[in-house]
């Protein structure tokens, strides 16, 4: 079977992946969440800090300042 193997391999072209294929469409899908986590990260962080920030020194109403 093994020259059956090879045939449909050569009818598939670039569509079989290999092993190393895998691992860097892995690796690149852990980096993309390292990002999104980080980025979420962040966000959260700046919505804290603005919080803080309005109950610190909340805004003069209008027309008495």
């Amino acid at each position: 079977m093994g020259w059956l193997d090879n045939l449909w391999r050569r009818r598939q072209g670039q569509a079989t992946e290999t092993p190393e294929d895998t691992a860097r469409a892995r690796a690149s899908e852990s980096e993309k969440r390292s990002d999104q986590e980080e980025a979420d990260l962040l966000e959260e962080d700046a919505h804290r800090f603005r919080d803080e920030e309005i109950f610190r020194e909340p805004r003069i109403p209008p027309g008495t300042g």
